[in-house]
């Protein structure tokens, strides 16, 4: 593995850094919430299953491990 990749596998994206920070009981700034939203309404999927969807099996959000309803999910539910 070049320096390359290692860097592209250990970076997370905008999305999960923010999802995360809002998870944490940081909370987000107003700018983050509406960045979020608008990274969960335009997403751009992985090869992966989100982890929490069971019978729908629906396609994950980039590096997230969420769908784009869990994702909205995580974002609404410390605001």
């Amino acid at each position: 593995m070049n320096l390359e990749e290692t860097t592209q596998t250990t970076q997370k994206s905008r999305l999960q850094s923010i999802l995360e920070k809002n998870a944490s009981g940081e909370g987000v700034t107003t700018e983050e919430y509406n960045e979020v939203r608008e990274l969960i309404s335009k997403p751009k999927y992985s090869e992966k299953d989100c982890s929490f969807c069971i019978s729908t099996k629906k396609k994950a959000i980039y590096d997230t491990g969420l769908c784009q309803d869990h994702a909205f999910y995580a974002l609404i539910r410390r605001k």
